[in-house]
């Protein structure tokens, strides 16, 4: 299914000299579809991005890998895209939601939490799980019950957890995975998002691979992907690139920190390696951790350290965000 590309080279060089103002397209000839590309860091396009993820859209989105990104309804049953887009995965394999510290920590049952970890109940202590880097994390914490209007894709239970990680000590709670970035352009887009739904829309977060195979790291790869099946481009809505973040190529799936419950021992668990590194997470927060046995390095090259990556991008991102003041349309 050949993909011809409207207004836009895919060279590097070229990408650097184009103009992200005007709007671009991949025209599906087959299809006779035209999925419009978006830049993440033009405010001007988050109304329209945001207007698209609130009615359900499908988005593929770049944040260290190409990732597929929806806006799920709440108490929806039986949501296809994620398998689609991401054939093989086990069922137990459960979805991350993209959500901001000041909705997550409302669903999580801290009396399930370690009486050492209770104290991130404070709104300004959780936060900082987040706020000292600029990487995106995901936070695994035991959640309320029953919370029904919560699509099930998006919670964890404990026999899917024994089903999916066999090797590891079992846990008596349904959990959820929150993951989220201290970047002000993504809680300015998620703004839009709860200011354009007309209900609880939560989004869902999974990588465009096959399971077990290795997701797009590039924007060249993912119209490959594209082009050859491995990801149906009837699936995908909507392309937002980050100009910044691919220029940073801070490359790698992201790190998976799960809360330690009651029993255990009082440390963050990694359940998986990603774009910041443990040791960079633990350096910036102050919170001590502990690697489980056998987890995944996701990193495009596993071992790389991308903290000081991360770390400048971040400066850049917070001076470009000063220059934008006259674009924000709010801030809360």
């Amino acid at each position: 299914m050949a993909i011809l590309e409207v207004k836009e080279n895919l060279h590097r060089a070229k990408i650097r000299e184009s103009s992200w103002e005007d709007k671009k397209f991949l025209l599906v000839g087959e299809l006779e579809k035209m999925i419009p590309v978006f830049d993440f860091r033009n405010l001007s396009s988050h109304e329209e991005i945001a207007g698209r993820l609130a009615k359900g859209e499908q988005m593929a989105f770049f944040g260290g890998v190409w990732g597929g990104f929806k806006g799920v309804k709440q108490a929806t049953v039986n949501e296809g895209f994620f398998t689609r887009v991401k054939p093989g995965r086990p069922k137990e394999a459960k979805i991350a939601t993209m959500m901001g510290p000041e909705q997550s920590i409302g669903l999580i049952d801290w009396s399930k939490v370690h009486k050492d970890f209770r104290f991130l109940q404070d709104h300004w202590e959780y936060k900082k799980l987040w706020e000292s880097h600029n990487a995106f994390l995901h936070i695994i914490a035991p959640i309320r019950e029953p919370l029904d209007y919560i699509p099930d894709i998006f919670k964890t239970t404990p026999e899917d957890f024994k089903a999916r990680y066999p090797k590891l000590e079992s846990l008596n709670s349904t959990t959820a995975c929150f993951v989220w970035r201290n970047d002000p352009y993504l809680k300015h887009l998620s703004n839009f998002v709860k200011r354009l739904s007309h209900t609880n829309v939560f989004i869902g977060v999974s990588t465009l691979n096959r399971h077990g195979e290795e997701p797009p790291y590039s924007y060249e790869e993912l119209i490959d992907q594209l082009n050859d099946g491995r990801t149906n481009p009837a699936d995908i809505n909507l392309i937002v690139r980050d100009r910044l973040y691919e220029e940073y190529e801070a490359l790698g799936s992201h790190t998976q920190l799960r809360l330690p419950l009651e029993g255990e021992q009082p440390k963050l668990k990694v359940i998986r390696i990603g774009s910041l590194s443990p040791e960079g997470f633990a350096k910036a927060t102050g919170f001590d951790f502990e690697i489980l046995p056998d987890i995944k390095d996701v990193r495009k090259n596993p071992g790389e350290n991308l903290d000081k990556l991360l770390f400048y991008m971040k400066e850049e991102i917070n001076q470009n965000w000063e220059s934008e003041k006259p674009l924000i349309y709010f801030r809360n």
